[in-house]
Formats: C-alpha cells, sequence, structure tokens
C-alpha cells in the first residue's frame, strides 16, 4: 500500500501557517536568513556547510545541511518547547505539515520503512518510490540526548543529501562546540 506524503493534508497546512517553517529543500542560504535570521551555528563539513537556525517563533530548532554550492538538501526540525528551549515530541500532524512544506506534493512513500540496524530501533527511514526523497524520524532517548529528556527529530533529504548526511553521522564533525 503506497501512502501519499499529504497523509494528514488539510490538518497539516492549517496548523503549519503559523510557525515559519515553509519549504526549505532546494533553498540558498540568503532564503534561510530571510526565513528565520542568521543561524546560530555554522560549520563547515566535507560534503558543505551545516548551520543551525531557529523559526521566528522559536517553535523548532533546525538544522540544515547545504552544498558546497549554498543549496539546501538536507533538514532537520527539532520541536522546542518553551522559553527554557526545552525539546517537545512531534505530533503526527506537525510530521505532516512538515513533509507537505519539503517534499513535492506527488511524492509517494511505501507503508514500510526500510529495514535498519538493530542500534537504530528508534528510528525509522522511508525512501519514496521515485528514489529522490528521504524521510528519516527518529527519538533520542532521555540518557542519549543532550537536553536530558526524550527528542524527536524528523529529517528530509533530497537523495544524495541523505547520503551526505550518513556521511557526516559517522565521522567527528557533528560535535558542536
Amino acid at each position: 500500500m503506497k501512502i501519499p506524503y499529504n497523509f494528514l493534508g488539510v490538518l497539516a497546512t492549517i496548523t503549519l501557517l503559523g510557525t515559519n517553517a515553509h519549504a526549505n529543500l532546494g533553498d540558498t542560504e540568503m532564503q534561510s536568513v530571510n526565513r528565520y535570521g542568521k543561524a546560530l551555528y555554522a560549520s563547515t563539513i566535507p560534503t558543505g556547510t551545516l548551520r543551525l537556525y531557529y523559526t521566528l517563533d522559536h517553535k523548532y530548532l533546525i538544522q540544515q545541511l547545504f552544498t558546497p554550492t549554498d543549496i539546501v538538501e538536507t533538514i532537520c526540525y527539532i520541536k522546542m518547547g518553551n522559553d527554557a528551549y526545552i525539546p517537545f515530541p512531534l505530533t503526527r500532524a506537525e510530521m505532516s505539515e512538515l513533509q507537505a512544506a519539503n517534499i513535492p506534493k506527488a511524492t509517494t512513500f511505501p507503508a514500510a520503512s526500510l529495514p535498519l540496524r538493530k542500534e537504530s530501533a528508534s528510528e525509522k527511514v522511508w525512501k519514496s518510490d521515485d528514489g529522490n526523497f528521504y524521510v528519516d524520524f527518529g527519538t533520542l532517548s532521555a540518557k542519549e540526548c543532550p537536553f536530558g529528556v526524550p527528542l524527536d527529530c524528523i529529517v528530509f533529504a533530497t537523495s544524495p543529501g541523505y547520503d551526505d548526511l550518513q556521511v557526516l553521522m559517522n565521522t567527528e564533525v557533528m560535535k558542536l562546540p
């Protein structure tokens, strides 16, 4: 069974209108700066540049991986809960609205996620039927999370962007100051 990208479509669109979390895959650095302001963190990585932003309403912490030509090919959203910046769980509606903002409307994904290694039990990854996009949802336990609470994150990526993310995650570059 194929699930269209917008399985919660209308509800997702209504909720997202107030969050400043718009389509990001394919954006340039200037578009991200115009949307979120100056990055709160930036680092050159082997495949381009990693930049962190907050949405203007501080609802999401956003991590974008830019290519060497400054195009976003991977974006990760973490829902931030309050002024203390404690992460909150993502709802199905929020995940759907973020997917609608980042993945082309006609893109479909299989119902089943890809098989992953045993140590990735808290992560689910779907590759689009056309092979052009990935959706990766994962939860860190409170023990694994630097905030000391469970943390949900959802990643949207082009196929090359997802490959670059896998390289990045397996290097020491991911250690933030």
